[in-house]
């Protein structure tokens, strides 16, 4: 079943979302990468929370950390019967038409 799911984070390098070759890895992502959504663990403001973090693959092995699915959205039935399938990327929103998702893309993520 195909559903639409947004995340973010891209322009972030905090909580391994930048390696030795990226000093940001999601700057990296381009329209049509595929991406696996697997668990993980984060530090927010002092906190440890659980997070589902956005991994690219690259030659089908497993890159860099990229992204997050909004906090909102990790522990509904959608992405937790996701966790480690993949994902593809149909839309940055940087180069959109629209302005809201040119903002969205802007925003650090929640």
């Amino acid at each position: 079943m195909e559903r639409d799911l947004e995340i973010v984070g891209l322009k972030c390098n905090t909580n391994g979302q930048s390696c030795e070759m990226h000093d940001t890895c999601g700057e990296q992502v381009k329209e049509g990468d595929v991406l696996i959504l697997l668990k993980d663990v984060v530090d927010i403001n002092g906190s440890t929370e659980e997070a589902v973090k956005c991994v690219r693959l690259v030659d089908g092995s497993y890159s860099c950390t990229v992204a997050f699915v909004p906090r909102a959205h990790v522990r509904s039935t959608a992405v937790q019967q996701n966790i480690n399938c993949f994902i593809q990327v149909l839309e940055l929103y940087d180069g959109s038409k629209d302005s809201m998702k040119r903002r969205k893309s802007n925003q650090h993520p929640e």
